[in-house]
């Protein structure tokens, strides 16, 4: 019985050892596939940091060298001026951010004398104002700007402005369609009120210059603040001007004027001067002016349906003036810009026509 008994122990713990062995050598087996999958998915997982470092580091290198090339550019762009560094200097600041406020008008005056009876006429737009933002790299700006009024769905007249203003020459665009004139008309002893509405006027202007001394006056000084003026210093300029207008109006009986319209067509050729005054506490005061001779006239007056030409007078003179102030403190700056263009055109013994248009700016920036 004993005998019987003790076999059977051995037979189960013989049975129970081949058991644990088997678990064991199984487990042997599975653990190293474990750790191979957490090996190889670690390994997995570094690799794509990597990607993605690498990714990054070469969108960085290529950024930089977009950056370095746009730098070359401007650098071959400026080099080209050759300016003389006692009076001009570029700004050791790369950025500029800029605010401003522009206001701008225009006017039309009319002197006229027929039958013996003089006549004249004055109209005004209304003021137009803009809130523009700017942002500018080594003297490459961009910008936009907004009417307050079209936020009040206010109607007011449509203006469209470029300009440049480069070392050695640069110019003004304006694009113009105004229905907001209104003013008076006297007719010999008689005054009478002239509604908005009645006068609408479409106009393109430009003009041009180019300074002589540009390696020692800079206009973008006062204008662009992409240059810094460290001494006084002044040039005589040439310029260039271009002016398309067509202004009519419906007629009014209360004045007796039929309806008209009138055409004018000038471009001119003519010098002027600037000079940029440096003073003292970080002041600098621009003026300029720039008449030119019109040497060709395309121009009519449509009267009462009768279109007929209007003739040249010497001299008629388109005028363009520009007058800054700016303040410097520290990488700050502020001051106003203004820019005046006027057109006489005939004689005050027949018909002579006055149109002006201007346009200022207050601003205010920083560098960085």
């Amino acid at each position: 019985m004993n005998k019987s008994v003790v076999k059977a122990n051995s037979l189960f713990q013989l049975l129970c050892l081949l058991v644990f062995s088997f678990c064991f050598n199984s487990l042997q087996a599975q653990q190293p596939k474990k750790w191979k999958q957490r090996f190889k998915q670690r390994v997995e997982l570094h690799k794509h940091k990597a990607d993605s470092l690498y990714l990054v580091a070469d969108s960085i290198v290529k950024e930089r060298r977009v950056g370095e090339r746009i730098d070359s550019i401007i650098d071959i762009r400026q080099s080209k001026y050759n300016f003389d560094t006692r009076y001009i200097s570029k700004p050791a600041e790369r950025w500029t951010f800029k605010v401003r406020l522009n206001l701008a008008g225009a006017h039309i005056g009319s002197r006229e004398q027929r039958d013996g009876v003089r006549s004249t006429i004055n109209l005004n737009t209304e003021v137009k104002s803009t809130v523009s933002f700017g942002v500018s790299y080594r003297g490459i700006s961009v910008g936009f700007g907004m009417n307050p009024a079209k936020l009040f769905k206010k109607k007011s007249d449509f203006e469209l402005n470029i300009n440049s203003y480069a070392q050695k020459y640069g110019f003004d665009l304006t694009f113009l369609r105004a229905n907001s004139f209104s003013g008076e008309a006297k007719i010999g002893d008689s005054k009478f009120d002239i509604e908005r509405g009645i006068v609408n006027q479409t106009m393109f202007s430009a003009n041009a210059y180019y300074a002589f001394n540009y390696k020692r006056f800079s206009y973008s000084a006062a204008f662009s603040q992409s240059f810094d003026q460290k001494r006084s210093a002044g040039s005589f300029l040439l310029g260039l001007s271009f002016l398309a207008m067509r202004t009519k109006h419906d007629g009014s009986e209360e004045l007796g004027l039929p309806p008209m319209r009138i055409y004018m067509g000038h471009f001119g050729l003519g010098a002027g001067y600037g000079h940029n005054f440096v003073l003292p506490h970080n002041w600098l005061v621009h003026v300029s002016t720039l008449p030119t001779i019109v040497i060709i006239n395309r121009s009519n007056i449509t009267e009462d349906g009768v279109r007929k030409k209007m003739p040249y007078y010497f001299p008629s003179v388109i005028t363009t003036g520009h007058v800054a102030v700016i303040h410097y403190f520290k990488r700050y700056f502020a001051g106003f810009t203004a820019v005046v263009n006027t057109s006489v055109v005939g004689r005050r013994d027949n018909l002579q026509l006055i149109n002006t248009k201007w346009r200022t700016r207050l601003v205010f920036g920083i560098r960085i």
